[in-house]
This record gives structure tokens, sequence and C-alpha cells, in this order.
């Protein structure tokens, strides 16, 4: 029903926007429901009535960070990261008395549909400046984890997540990055993903395309995460760089990763030659490129660097 109005919204439809609006809390409160298939609808309506809840269109300006309608929201993205956790965490092994056999399929329908309604819920940029962005970070990492955990959960899950992140605009990351480890974290999941999969899985496309998003967006300090964090979302180094060559990326994003790889807070867990290749990449696409941002080896020291400290 929400997508027809959408596309047919007009004056008409105010009084049933505003009761949508009115019933939104009391269909996010079914997310507690006893009954797997009312949770597993409330989780489908909340994906289509929260655009007429949260979309700019439809939202007025927001004066008070602690409004309901913000509440809402945040609870929102708690209830539906919790769900997609359980779920993987039963497929992982993680959760310590075994689920029923209908216990196990409800949760991961309920996975399945969080997933594309947090991508939903997230895709309102509009919302973000005025949430915690720890939350946003949380919600974020259990998508990437269902990218983590390709191998060994249901299919349909890992599509909705990637499809989910593909999804998300560029403001995003924008906001995001540099202030969390989000971008960085989505990198390594990203790099990890299509070195298993090679070009042979599925969903390959959307992942190129959402580390590449992830590239455009990223800077020095999200790339010094993306090394850092390699103990718990581990990568190939090697493949990340051929990917990049392969790929041809532009002079802008091997500068910020030439940046990163000769701080102080990553050379130290890389080999010289890995660093030395960073370098002699970047310095070989800005001379064929001809770029305006000309890089030496000298300008890509490590003092050059060291005023901005430990920022991450």
């Amino acid at each position: 029903m929400a997508f027809a109005l959408k596309e047919h919204c007009d004056g008409r439809f105010a009084l049933q926007f505003s009761a949508m609006k009115q019933l939104f809390p009391s269909v996010c409160a079914l997310l507690g429901d006893k009954d797997e298939k009312v949770v597993a609808n409330a989780i489908r309506s909340i994906s289509h009535i929260a655009y007429f809840v949260y979309h700019p269109e439809y939202l007025s300006e927001i004066e008070d960070k602690s409004s309901a309608t913000l509440d809402v929201y945040r609870s929102l993205l708690s209830d539906l990261s919790a769900k997609i956790k359980f779920a993987l965490e039963d497929a992982a092994g993680e959760i310590p008395m075994g689920l029923t056999w209908k216990q196990r399929n409800g949760a991961k329908k309920h996975a399945w549909g969080s997933c594309t309604t947090l991508g939903k819920l997230l895709s309102f940029s509009n919302i973000l400046p005025y949430i915690d962005i720890t939350l946003t970070e949380s919600s974020l990492s259990s998508l990437f984890r269902c990218i983590q955990l390709s191998n060994i959960i249901n299919e349909k899950i890992v599509a909705a997540a990637i499809k989910a992140l593909v999804n998300l605009p560029i403001t995003m990351w924008h906001h995001l990055s540099c202030n969390c480890d989000s971008v960085g974290r989505g990198l390594a999941t990203c790099f990890d993903f299509l070195y298993e999969k090679k070009t042979t899985a599925s969903n390959h496309d959307d992942v190129e395309s959402l580390a590449h998003l992830l590239l455009i967006s990223a800077r020095r300090a999200d790339f010094c995460n993306l090394f850092l964090i390699q103990d718990s979302v581990p990568f190939s180094v090697e493949y990340f760089y051929q990917w990049l060559v392969r790929h041809d990326t532009e002079p802008g994003v091997l500068k910020e990763i030439a940046a990163a790889v000769t701080s102080q807070k990553v050379e130290h867990i890389l080999d010289v030659s890995v660093v030395q290749m960073f370098l002699s990449r970047t310095i070989q696409q800005n001379r064929r490129q001809s770029s305006p941002c000309k890089l030496n080896v000298a300008a890509l020291s490590i003092d050059e660097y060291d005023e901005e400290g430990d920022e991450l």
C-alpha cells in the first residue's frame, strides 16, 4: 500500500499519511510479539511506512534530539540489528542453547527482513546527524557481518545485507568518514569477500560497487582503520593492492592510502615492501594522469602527517 501511495500521493492522501504516522509506533511495538509471523509482517511494514515518517518530504524540521520520532528511530536501529545478530550468532554456533527448527527458521526470516528494513532506515541521511554515531556504526556492523559470514548463513540474508549497503547514499559514508571505523570495516569486509569468492560469487558486482563507493568516501583515518582491524576482519593486502591497480583507482584515493601506510599508526604493522608498493603506485598514477595532486616519496613521509596526531 505504501509503495502505491508514494507514486500517487497528493492532498487527497493527507489523512492517510497522518494515520500511518500515528499507527507507526504501534507497528514498531510488534517487533517484540511472540508470534514470529506477526514480527515478520511488522518488519516488512516498517520498511514501507518509514518513508512517510522519516523522509524529508514528510518530516518537518527536527528541533529536539529527544523527540518521540527520533526515539522510535533509535529503537528500530537497535531492535533490527539485534535480530540480525541473533540469527548470525546461531549460524556461527555462538548461542549456548540450540534453537528448534521453527525458531531457527523464524530467526532467519527476521534477519532477512531486518537487513532490508535497516537499509531503508539508514538511507534517511537527514536523520543521521541527530543519531549517536555509535548506534549507526553498530547497525552497519551487523550488515557487514552478514557478508563476513556469507559462507555459513542463508544466501537471502547475505543478498539483503549487500543490497541494503550498496543502496545507502554516499552522504552517509561522508558523515561517518574519520568519525568511526565503519568505512574501514566496510572496506575490509568487501575485499575479503571479493578475494575469497573471486568472480564466481553471486552479488560480486554489488560488492565491487560498494567497495568503490567506500573507497571514494574514505580518507586517511579510514584507511588507517582498514589496516588496523585486520585481526578482527582479515583481508589480503596484496589482493587489495592488485584490485586498486586493476581498477585504475584515481590518484586522490591513492594519496589517502599512501598517507595511511606512512603514518605512525600503521607503518609499524606493515612490511616495508608493502608500504613502498603503495607509494610507488601513487607516484606512478599521478605521473601518468598528470594529476594536479603531485606527490613524491618525500612528500609522503611520516613527518608530514605527525601534526594530525592520533586522529581516528
